[in-house]
């Protein structure tokens, strides 16, 4: 109980901008949304209600999407599958637990995790529940399918490998945390066999999918500094990879490319962020732990751009178009940028609720969760 009051508690400084000077802290104030030229317009196609939200929570909770079909959940039992197109309800569980993670989806399957330790898993076509599992703790991570399995990592750092087919545990992996960290955990990512982890330890860390035996292990974060405050690194954020070369960003640390067979550095950078990183092309994307959005030269790790006009806004994990890409905010607002300069190119607000997961872009469509529970689909325009 001490340490969950102490990530909460952490929460709201380190991630409000607070500065301390003799013993009085000063929140950065906000920055105010000032005018751009539009080159995008924002078209409300449809929009629903999914339940009371994750509120306080603090998960992230965001859609994905397969096949012209969101898949949406609520912590008050609700869990949805849309149409993109009109949000025509394919099913819905509308009773089950106090869902807290992200769905995710892969194999025909949807997995989902729990507040009350649980991974549950549906058949992705009609929504039957095809198995259920109890994990050691609250699950806020999106869990992975791939492989056969379905890989969940849970919020006391340990990290769980089960049979996609009937839920027989095959591995577990303890990594254990901090005294202190951010409240957020990075989903797994699968691929060639491999599971790759960030820690909130500034580890990045991949196991091996048949067994969950560590092949190797990087430093992102050092973890220095005379308190725990100043020691945070946690790696938070989303992974992504890309042929041999898996890349990462840890909060108050650096960005990193590494080889994904043996986490050798090819590249590292200065950059703070608890929300991970986006790649369209040869270029990365992501918001900073003070909200500006930096673009990175994927093969180098050299800076491209900066935008500093939404600074201190809340944003989390840039969604990334074809010449554009999405952020939200803790007021609602979904913010364009054009990929190539990083200005603003378009605006509208999605909902009164922070929109802390990462915006869904399908082609020109936007689909966005907030906190409070609402979803929203918009049509992108010239």
């Amino acid at each position: 109980m001490r340490h969950s009051t102490l990530l909460v508690v952490l929460l709201a400084l380190a991630l409000s901008g607070c500065e301390t000077l003799r013993g009085r802290k000063e929140p950065d104030a906000p920055s105010e949304l000032g005018a751009f030229e539009a080159k995008l317009t924002l078209e409300r196609l449809w929009s629903r209600d999914l339940g009371k939200g994750e509120r306080l929570l603090r998960a992230g909770m965001a859609p994905v999407q397969l096949g012209g079909v969101v898949y949406a959940a609520s912590p008050d039992g609700r869990l949805f599958a849309l149409e993109l197109e009109t949000g025509k309800e394919r099913w819905s569980v509308r009773d089950g637990p106090r869902f807290s993670s992200t769905p995710g989806i892969g194999e025909g399957l949807l997995a989902i995790g729990t507040l009350d330790g649980e991974l549950i898993v549906y058949e992705l076509r009609d929504g039957r529940e095809r198995w259920r599992t109890r994990v050691s703790s609250e699950v806020i991570a999106a869990p992975a399918i791939g492989d056969e399995l379905v890989v969940v990592r849970v919020h006391d750092g340990r990290i769980f490998g089960f049979s996609a087919a009937d839920g027989a545990r095959r591995w577990v992996y303890d990594r254990g945390v901090p005294l202190l960290s951010l409240r957020g955990n990075g989903a797994p990512l699968l691929r060639g066999g491999l599971v790759f982890l960030g820690h909130d330890d500034g580890k990045l860390v991949a196991l091996r999918t048949v067994d969950g035996t560590v092949l190797w292990e990087f430093t992102l974060s050092a973890r220095e500094g005379r308190s725990e405050i100043e020691r945070l690194g946690d790696v938070d954020g989303a992974l992504e990879i890309v042929g041999s070369d898996l890349y990462a960003v840890a909060y108050r640390a650096q960005a990193a490319a590494v080889t994904a067979d043996g986490g050798r550095a090819l590249w590292t950078r200065e950059l703070s962020s608890a929300s991970g990183l986006s790649l369209r092309g040869r270029v990365l994307f992501a918001s900073d732990h003070e909200g500006v959005v930096h673009a990175l030269d994927r093969a180098s790790g050299s800076p491209l751009w900066r935008q500093e006009a939404l600074r201190f806004r809340g944003l989390g994990r840039p969604a990334v178009g074809e010449a554009f890409l999405v952020v939200g905010d803790f007021e609602g607002y979904v913010h364009v940028l054009d990929a190539e300069d990083g200005k603003i190119i378009g605006r509208a607000r999605a909902g009164r609720g922070a929109i802390r997961g990462a915006p869904l872009l399908v082609g020109d469509r936007l689909v966005v969760q907030d906190a409070r529970g609402r979803l929203s689909v918009f049509r992108i325009g010239s």
